[in-house]
């Protein structure tokens, strides 16, 4: 950011920054105050590179005053975007900017907005806030004329739902000039639709929660997971890394025409609620698979069928509940074995996509084990996929769930048959809460037991969630001292293992020296020297480096400045979606006169000498100024301590408002002032940025 000798004219008293140009005369030496430029369109051209978007905006400004111009203007940007490139037209002159050191582009800038003898020509500068988020100040719109600005972002593109989405966000609609953004190129397959305002009663700045508008397109042709691992190291001793996980909208689609053996526990444990706990279950089954043809087995201390015969799914129902209540009666026994293999020959010779779910609480006998179980459906048709249940019939009061097993007897079976093992606790309060528990029996929906195995990072592995759901994504980003080149996925669809090496390199390696800028709360992590390693790597604007646009020809003009007197300073700060945070302000005037500032230190350091007997004085002192406000004095050099203190006090003591003197920031100002305050030679410079 500049010092606030270039602060920012755009404001309110109260709440946020709107989106909106406001300027100030130049050149008058007097304060202007604000007016509203129009903004007359904001087009945003989006062009797709795998997982990341670029997006081309070009923003059409006009200046309805009566002189020339200059604005600073807050952008919104998309969540991890960075800024390449900057280019302004105006009065049939164009600017292409050159990505320069920050203190460069700043010092160039404010050469030009100067006072000299050359026409207006367009100016533009791109910086980063501190908080996140880009500042556009423009310079050179003529009176009644407009200025194109065009910027081109990349920005990751998110992955939610099996689409790719990029959300571009909008403050709120105020009485200001403000286009709402246009998406005039955009390729067919994508849409656009706005998002709602979301509360959020954490939000301190709650009236200024942004809406944004959603880029959305469905992703085709992908694997059943795509993955991509990558490093880059902006310096010597840390590296930066990023994993980025997809699954597929669909892992894979609902098998056509099953035929479903449904193996139910009958036993005296279970108990008439047991068994009504379990059949509960098959309608919701059933409702991801309406085309399945049903068999179902009960089991004790033998095992029988209930229909005799596969039956259309949708005669379920009705045929159960026509059954006489002796036949679901519980009794003596818990063969499960006899019931997988009675559930393989129903099956037997069916041809087709064949699916055994076998239900109990697990109170079986202790000579029954996964091997006996695993033999007992050796009859069941080549490929039959194999699913257990644990079912607690007990637990009435919570809503429905279910999670993976890797219990002994029972998970061992399912995996033998390609299968899942479930625990299945609690009540469905609906048909769809119970199809959506049940549909991870139809077809696998997720990923279970994700890892990434990182060797030499700490544990040898990355923290991740357990499970990934379909149309999901993962997306990491870090710094470690040693970050692999190579990691390894790892997880279970059902009984298939997958394991996924990912090497670094590729697209995501080119892209991640960008990302590292634009996501702040990596950003926020690098060191200087890293945050300037990154940001020259991919060529974008950083806390480090800004892009300036001037035109050729441009140089101090005769709508620039020669003086600098800032006006009062009003504000409040809000955090925007995707922007950061940032206290604003108003307030119009023109460069600081520091000699000015020496004349009104002369006399106090003037009658220091004169207290200590002596004929002149020659000192230097800081100095930092807010406005109106003395906020720091140190005295660098004196000819004594006594001195020293006689010139910091006599400095605390301006009264600056009277003295219609107002200051932004810090000076180091040295002076030689004789006993009548009269000065000789002295040299100002500033102090930092």
């Amino acid at each position: 950011m500049r010092t606030l000798s270039l602060l920012s004219v755009i404001g309110l008293s109260l709440g946020c920054t709107p989106e909106t140009f406001s300027s100030f005369e130049a050149g008058s030496g007097e304060p202007a105050g604000i007016r509203e430029l129009l903004e007359q369109s904001h087009e945003v051209h989006l062009r797709q590179e795998r997982g990341e978007a670029r997006l081309t905006v070009t923003r059409l400004i006009r200046n309805l005053g009566a002189s020339h111009a200059w604005a600073d203007q807050r952008l919104a940007v998309p969540h991890g975007a960075a800024a390449k490139t900057l280019r302004v037209s105006a009065g049939g002159q164009s600017a292409e900017a050159e990505l320069l050191r920050s203190e460069s582009a700043i010092s160039r800038w404010e050469e030009l907005l100067s006072m000299g003898e050359a026409v207006p020509q367009p100016v533009a500068l791109l910086e980063l806030e501190p908080g996140g988020g880009l500042s556009l100040s423009l310079f050179g719109i003529a009176p009644g004329g407009t200025a194109a600005v065009q910027y081109e972002l990349v920005a990751p593109l998110e992955y939610a739902d099996g689409e790719w989405r990029l959300d571009y966000p909008l403050d709120d609609e105020q009485d200001w000039s403000l286009a709402k953004p246009t998406f005039p190129s955009l390729a067919s397959s994508w849409r656009v639709e706005e998002v709602p305002e979301e509360e959020n009663p954490d939000e301190p700045c709650l009236p200024c929660s942004p809406r944004a508008m959603r880029l959305s397109s469905a992703r085709w042709g992908m694997a059943m997971v795509e993955a991509r691992w990558a490093t880059f190291a902006p310096g010597p001793e840390r590296a930066i890394w990023r994993l980025e996980v997809d699954a597929a909208k669909v892992l894979e689609p609902t098998p056509a025409r099953p035929n479903v053996a449904f193996v139910i526990d009958a036993s005296c444990s279970e108990g008439p609620e047991g068994i009504a706990a379990q059949l509960e279950l098959l309608p919701g089954y059933l409702a991801n698979a309406p085309d399945a043809r049903v068999e179902v087995v009960l089991f004790r201390r033998r095992a029988e069928r209930l229909f005799g015969r596969l039956v259309p799914a949708g005669e379920v129902a009705a045929l159960l509940a026509a059954l006489p209540p002796e036949r679901l009666a519980p009794g003596n026994g818990s063969n499960l074995d006899l019931g997988a293999a009675e559930a393989a020959l129903a099956l037997e010779g069916e041809g087709g996509v064949s699916r055994i779910v076998l239900l109990t609480d697990g109170m079986l006998k202790e000579a029954l084990q996964a091997p006996e179980l695993v033999a007992a459906l050796a009859k069941a048709p080549k490929g039959t996929v194999v699913h257990a249940v644990l079912r607690d019939g007990l637990d009435r009061e919570s809503e429905l769930s279910e999670e993976r097993l890797e219990e002994e007897t029972l998970a061992p079976v399912a995996e033998a048959y390609g299968g899942v093992a479930l625990q299945v606790s609690g009540r469905a309060a609906g048909q769809e809460p119970l199809a959506a528990a049940m549909l991870g029996l139809v077809r696998p929906f997720r990923i279970d037991a994700l890892s990434v195995e990182a060797p030499g990072m700490e544990n040898d592995e990355i923290e991740v969630d357990r499970i990934l759901r379909e149309g999901g994504s993962l997306r990491l980003t870090a710094l470690a001292e040693r970050p692999p080149q190579r990691v390894m996925l790892r997880g279970k669809v059902w009984a298939r293992k997958l394991e996924l090496p990912l090497y670094g390199g590729g697209d995501l390696a080119d892209r991640l020296p960008a990302l590292a800028i634009g996501l702040d709360e990596v950003r926020g992590q690098l060191r200087d020297s890293e945050e300037e390693a990154a940001a020259w790597s991919a060529r974008v604007v950083s806390s480090a480096t800004s892009l300036l646009a001037t035109a050729p020809t441009a140089a101090p003009s005769l709508a620039g400045s020669d003086t600098f007197n800032l006006g009062s300073i009003t504000g409040s700060s809000c955090c925007g979606w995707g922007v950061g945070c940032r206290g604003v302000g108003w307030g119009a005037g023109h460069r600081v006169d520091w000699e000015r500032l020496r004349v009104l230190l002369a006399g106090g350091i003037a009658a220091c000498a004169r207290a200590h007997g002596l004929a002149g004085l020659s000192t230097s002192l800081r100095i930092e100024l807010t406005g109106f406000e003395v906020v720091d004095v140190r005295a660098l050099s004196a000819p004594s301590p006594e001195l020293a203190s006689c010139v910091e006090e006599s400095a605390w003591g301006l009264d600056l408002r009277r003295a219609g003197f107002s200051a932004f920031g810090s000076r180091e100002l040295s002076l030689e002032v004789n006993a009548t305050g009269a000065t000789g030679a002295y040299v100002d410079s500033p102090v930092g940025r």
